[in-house]
């Protein structure tokens, strides 16, 4: 019986050759917009949710009200890591970071001379313990010495390849390696990882020990507590069985018994790292925070132009269904019950369906790969590694096929063969002309 409709659904898609070219590129539009919108949502909601410790990951953030203004602000005071860690140390490990972006690096080429080259991101100065909050895949070196030493640093495997040259995998080459930032700054590479991936909060691809950042910038000061750099954060690993609550509990302390008093009030916050990316009014390292609001919009244009295409394929199914009335009548008059019409007419809706979600594949993945001068990034759809978009691609086939179906499959099916097969088949259809009159508006 399933290939008896199968073959049927074929012949008769084959038939209406233009029928089925304008239903398949309908809704293949509609899909293939669907596609990169939702995509788009999804990689904005993965944004480091492959960490390890993800849910027990945090950053320090913080609120300086003043006479005139209230500002929020990433950037913590320096001695604030150090002062958390002595304090209360049963809670978690805090780890400071300095990002400075777009900088010069330098190496030295066969002939000894130092060649230069702008890095245009990815630069920053980390605390050892960095690597106990970030995870990195180690290509060379060890996570937990490699920072332990004064100018050491932690390079990616595509600056390796960049400045080193190393394509064979042969990364322990690069090990004691010297290198320049803005020709301040001596350091050497003590370890190789992977780089990190696209939905990082923290694109870091050269990590150099943290207390290095005083030998390029004049304003560090290691135990101020009025000085601030919007670039200096503090992320925080809290113990296992310890709550956002019990940290946030302590901070007022922290507030009252280091910082001066003054016109300014300074009121410490903790924000988990799951809201920093939703959360755009603190400052953010090189991938920019979206509103959650942000989100809503995709998902709502998303669903409409997949409306708009199953309704458009209606408009089209109800106009053909005078050309096929007679069809059904015979089928009915030969022993067809309605169930098995609506069947038949339902699987044709699925393959069109089906062929316009394997067209808009290929639309969306040409689309989603040239996005970067509008989206900052490229993705790719990579179903067989991305369940949620599987699930939602699932459900758009189904989905569609039942919305953009149903109702011709019904309307047709319900169709009286004395009446279509006495030429009436117009005049039974009539009362839908309303109907495809409102789905046109």
């Amino acid at each position: 019986m399933l290939k008896n409709y199968f073959i049927t659904a074929l012949r008769n898609l084959s038939r209406n050759r233009s029928f089925t070219i304008i239903n398949v590129f309908g809704l293949a539009l509609g899909i293939s917009a669907a596609l990169v919108l939702f995509k788009i949502v999804l990689f904005e909601k993965s944004f480091d949710t492959y960490l390890t410790h993800y849910d027990r990951l945090y950053r320090f953030t913080k609120k300086v009200v003043s006479p005139n203004s209230v500002e929020l602000e990433g950037g913590m005071q320096n001695p604030f890591a150090e002062a958390f860690k002595n304090d209360y140390p049963d809670l978690g490990i805090p780890v400071r970071t300095f990002y400075i972006g777009e900088n010069q690096l330098s190496v030295q080429n066969v002939t000894g001379d130092w060649s230069h080259f702008e890095q245009r991101d990815g630069i920053a100065f980390v605390d050892a313990d960095f690597f106990k909050l970030f995870d990195y895949e180690w290509r060379v070196g060890d996570s937990e010495t490699a920072l332990s030493k004064p100018n050491s640093a932690v390079i990616s495997e595509s600056l390796a390849e960049k400045y080193f040259g190393v394509t064979d995998g042969g990364y322990d080459r690069v090990l004691g390696k010297e290198m320049k930032l803005n020709n301040e700054l001596t350091f050497f590479i003590s370890g190789v990882v992977s780089d990190p991936p696209k939905n990082a909060s923290l694109p870091f691809k050269l990590m150099i020990e943290y207390e290095s950042v005083k030998a390029i910038f004049d304003f560090y000061q290691p135990d101020s507590w009025t000085s601030t750099s919007s670039n200096a954060h503090v992320y925080f690993l809290a113990n296992e069985n310890v709550t956002g609550d019990q940290i946030r509990s302590v901070l007022p302390e922290m507030a009252e018994k280091y910082m001066p008093e003054g016109e300014n009030e300074t009121i410490f916050q903790l924000q988990a790292l799951a809201d920093m990316h939703f959360q755009p009014e603190y400052n953010t390292y090189g991938n920019i925070a979206k509103s959650k609001d942000f989100l809503t919009g995709p998902i709502a244009i998303g669903i409409f132009l997949i409306l708009t295409a199953c309704i458009n394929f209606v408009n089209l199914s109800t106009a053909l269904a005078v050309k096929r009335s007679k069809e059904v009548g015979i089928r009915k008059v030969l022993g067809g019950v309605r169930n098995q019409l609506v069947l038949q007419f339902l699987g044709e809706t699925f393959l069109i369906t089906i062929l316009a979600m394997l067209f808009s594949m290929g639309v969306a993945e040409l689309v989603m790969t040239n996005m970067e001068d509008l989206a900052r990034y490229n993705l790719s759809l990579d179903l067989l590694n991305d369940t949620p978009l599987l699930m939602v691609s699932v459900a758009i086939v189904v989905g569609v096929t039942l919305m953009a179906g149903l109702y011709p499959s019904f309307i047709l099916s319900g169709l009286k063969p004395v009446a279509v097969l006495r030429s009436k088949g117009q005049s039974s259809l009539a009362g839908n002309a309303n109907t495809r009159r409102g789905l046109v508006v």
